[in-house]
């Protein structure tokens, strides 16, 4: 990733060697974004300035807990012989659920050290064997992390989305434990002590960086208002609402589609408002509760948006951009044992709305993706005309597109291995399902650029058409005019009953090496002939459409290759896959055409 970086900013000191007019640009974006730095400082400076929590002498039993204000939870306790031990996933490490916990502990991914001190594992783990036994375990972990990290505010622990999950994973964690057996007033009263600590440094710590800020503020809000409600706080409660109103607007398209390009935050985020949106029902939060009624309803769909249902009956979604360490994607899925669905179950939380369609039809638009349901196959694209910058969670997958056969996926974005610079390769364009021009992708890739507008001419268009015989989307980008000779490109996708053909209009004054990536998903064996490639299993076959020379190339992850080849369906989970590449040279105007069919691919 080092060496496209340097690429990408060698290619851009070409660029302004040629258009010395952009330096003017690139000045006005360096000033804003001074600007957004400096206001981002300021906020630091004014928050450290801010007292963390409540004085010392203040009374220790002076907080408890509300838990009659969340509503009971109804389970049947875990049916069969519960396991001594089990390996607890934090976020690429695995701990042993009954060992002695070093909250500490130096992992290579800090978010295993995140994920760790979060406490997600720990509900998860009690939804997954709901016992007397583990929920003996679970109460002397909670009370252990009280003794060991209350005061150690240096630490990741301490950070304020941790905190967030914390002070809204642990309420039901409760609910579970005394569920089964008893919890002392002492105890309950040391965890009232120590959610109120952690809410009040929370309010002073709260995730707004100017300009910077991000969906991280909207979780700093869940956990406000979840322990605001148990912990009897108003002001907590109120700054809650505050953020959810004024933010949630930023963050959301009016359809209940996130900004930010990636499928998995969306059932995230999707599910950080329909918990707060059940509570404040069941404590008659009622203009709070209508406001988030309206965009939970939204939010719901935009994520059935993504569900994709297979003939044995079990439900997928496609990664487009980043993976969240926090639940896996699974978590959240209609069909998840010991997610999401299933905690609403015992909470007898429910929408009055019909479950996910599984027999989607048609053409679908939300935000900033595109769905096509036809007979046997579901086709994604996410319309990624934006820059892709650091603090959102969207990948440079212009051009690419995820599909499935029956609810089999086939072709495969990579999602996200790990948030480690060394795996930032799946955020590329070499790793989606794209095209590649003298190995760089319809957009620039170097964040600094980006945050400073470089190419602030560059614009995309999408076109779309549909009648009764296909449905066409043609993608038309600029991205290729910072070529050193600039090259005009558009990708238009043709989808038929029986096939998809896949057009590239190039038109080039020089010579330059066009890459096609076709990514199969993990898991699917394939056929190779010389212009096509069958896949084991499904009718599914690509082939070259055209008559220009090409080289075929077949790059599996299992060789460890940076340019692709690895899908991981989690975070710190990940999978071989072979990538199928067609590579050209083109010169002057060409037309390039490849053709999925999953019928008959000769029609």
């Amino acid at each position: 990733m080092k060496d496209l970086l340097k690429s990408e900013q060698q290619l851009y000191r070409q660029y302004l060697a040629k258009h010395p007019s952009e330096l003017f640009w690139l000045a006005l974006g360096f000033l804003k974004f001074v600007v957004c730095y400096l206001e981002f400082r300021i906020i630091l400076l004014l928050r450290k300035a801010v007292p963390r929590h409540r004085p010392k002498e203040a009374p220790q039993d002076e907080t408890i807990l509300s838990l009659d204000k969340l509503p009971e939870i109804m389970f049947q306790p875990f049916a069969g012989t519960v396991p001594q031990d089990v390996d607890i996933k934090l976020a690429t490490e695995k701990i042993k659920f009954n060992s002695d916990i070093n909250w500490d502990y130096p992992y290579r991914d800090k978010e295993d050290s995140y994920a760790l001190n979060r406490f997600g594992w720990l509900l998860s783990s009690l939804l997954r064997f709901p016992s007397d036994d583990y929920a003996r375990t679970a109460l002397k972990k909670m009370l252990s992390w009280i003794s060991q990290k209350s005061d150690d505010r240096s630490s990741l622990a301490w950070e304020s989305y941790s905190i967030a999950e914390r002070l809204a994973n642990w309420p039901f964690i409760i609910l579970i434990i005394r569920k089964m057996i008893p919890i002392s007033d002492e105890d309950l009263r040391v965890i009232a002590r120590s959610m109120d600590d952690q809410l009040r440094y929370l309010m002073n710590n709260l995730e707004y960086n100017g300009r910077f800020t991000n969906n991280h503020l909207l979780n700093d809000a869940r956990g406000l208002y979840i322990s605001g409600v148990v912990l009897n706080n108003e002001h907590a409660l109120k700054k809650a609402r505050e953020v959810f109103l004024s933010w949630t607007k930023k963050v959301f398209y009016p359809d209940g589609m996130m900004k930010e390009g990636s499928s998995h935050y969306q059932l995230l985020l999707s599910q950080r408002y329909e918990q707060v949106y059940f509570i404040s029902r069941h404590t008659e939060d009622k203009p709070f509760a209508d406001f988030l009624q309206e965009w939970v309803y939204l939010m719901q769909e935009a994520c059935d948006f993504f569900f994709v249902h297979s003939e044995s009956n079990s439900w997928q979604i496609p990664l487009f951009g980043d993976i969240s360490p926090d639940f896996s994607p699974s978590w959240f899925l209609p069909d998840a044992k010991s997610g999401w669905e299933e905690l609403k179950r015992w909470l007898n939380w429910s929408l009055p709305q019909k479950n996910p369609k599984a027999d989607r039809k048609g053409f679908e638009n939300k935000g900033d993706f595109i769905r096509i349901n036809e007979g046997p196959v579901t086709i994604f694209w996410h319309k990624a005309e934006k820059k892709v910058f650091d603090l959102n969670h969207g990948h440079h997958d212009l051009g690419g597109f995820v599909l499935f056969y029956k609810g089999i996926q086939v072709f495969a974005d990579p999602g996200l291995f790990s948030y480690d610079e060394k795996y930032s390769t799946a955020k590329s364009a070499k790793a989606h399902n794209s095209l590649l021009l003298d190995s760089f992708g319809a957009l620039c890739e170097d964040y600094k650029l980006n945050r400073l507008n470089a190419y602030h001419f560059i614009n995309t268009r999408f076109n779309v058409l549909q009648n009764e015989e296909y449905f066409s989307l043609e993608i038309c980008s600029e991205g290729f005019k910072r070529l050193p000779v600039p090259v005009k490109w558009s990708r238009k996708f043709t989808v038929y009953p029986d096939r998809m053909i896949i057009t590239d209009n190039l038109k080039s004054a020089l010579r330059n090496t066009v890459e096609s990536r076709f990514q199969i998903s993990p898991g699917l064996e394939i056929e190779e002939d010389y212009g096509s490639v069958s896949i084991y299993n499904t009718p599914i076959r690509l082939k070259v459409a055209d008559s220009w020379d090409y080289k075929y190339n077949l790059i599996q992850g299992h060789q460890d290759n940076i340019d692709g080849g690895w899908v991981s369906s989690e975070y710190g989970s990940r999978k071989a896959a072979s990538v199928v590449v067609f590579q050209r040279e083109l010169s002057l105007d060409k037309i390039f055409e490849y053709k999925i069919g999953w019928q008959n691919v000769d029609a």
